[in-house]
């Protein structure tokens, strides 16, 4: 039986965007329209009605919101939150700047189970940005995929000459970054 949904906007907005879900189709990631500008977000089925909730992830600067959520993977074993999320979201010093957020799939949010941040903070600040040459030199623009396993991201941005450029990171820490840098 063929079944089509809307999927809920945020209150006051006057847009919504679609652009991956898991595998198995539960979690959906992209973006809503809100008083404040578009910002990431998921939608999946409350447990309790049936029905399809959106839940807001946010964007990078709390000022000028425009955030977009483009992959999603579920993250077995992980110590923070069921899944990860990659994107692009406006910042204070940037138009995009690559994120990822992690989280689970529920309206009610233990903080300690959830983080978003901008992808090339965590590449420099745990080390990893400097391992693969893609240190702080680099403004990493969007992340446009992650694989299904959460451990390998795809994107492009800005290399340190100043050309565009593809980027993969390969063995992405998803539980808590342990920062090692200051």
């Amino acid at each position: 039986v063929l079944v089509s949904t809307i999927l809920p906007m945020l209150g006051g907005g006057k847009f919504a965007e679609a652009y991956a879900m898991t595998p198995d189709g539960a979690v959906i990631a992209g973006r809503s329209d809100s008083p404040k500008g578009p910002v990431a977000c998921i939608w999946f089925m409350d447990g309790t009605t049936g029905e399809w909730v959106i839940k807001e992830l946010g964007a990078l600067s709390k000022k000028n919101k425009d955030a977009v959520a483009t992959g999603i993977a579920y993250r077995p074993g992980s110590a923070v939150g069921e899944l990860i999320v990659v994107g692009r979201s406006q910042t204070n010093l940037y138009a995009s700047e690559a994120f990822v957020w992690t989280g689970n799939a529920s309206l009610e949010e233990d903080p300690e189970e959830s983080y978003f941040y901008d992808l090339e903070y965590i590449l420099t600040k745990t080390g990893a940005g400097e391992l693969s040459g893609m240190g702080s030199e680099w403004i990493l623009e969007e992340a446009t995929g992650i694989s299904a396993a959460g451990d390998r991201i795809v994107g492009y941005g800005v290399n340190p000459e100043g050309g565009g450029e593809a980027w993969l990171v390969t063995g992405f820490p998803y539980d808590v970054p342990e920062f090692t840098h200051e």
